[in-house]
């Protein structure tokens, strides 16, 4: 997504948008919003999010690796 294609469909009608978006880490991790680049591809409907992870908050990494589960698992 971040070079302009959709990872779904190929289609290259990707948009992104800066802090377009503030994720909300509940569950243990932080009540705080970390800022977010939120890509969207206008043909299917495909999301994807970064987490600015390098952002305001220098213990975001390691919260998350503690309260959430790992993929794959």
């Amino acid at each position: 997504m971040k070079n302009g294609t959709c990872l779904k469909c190929g289609s290259t009608e990707v948009y992104r948008h800066q802090n377009g978006s503030e994720v909300n880490f509940r569950g243990g991790v932080s009540f705080r919003e970390t800022s977010c680049t939120t890509y969207v591809c206008t043909a299917c409907g495909y999301l994807e999010q970064f987490v600015n992870l390098r952002g305001d908050d220098p213990n975001l990494v390691a919260s998350i690796q503690k309260t959430w589960k790992k993929a794959g698992r």
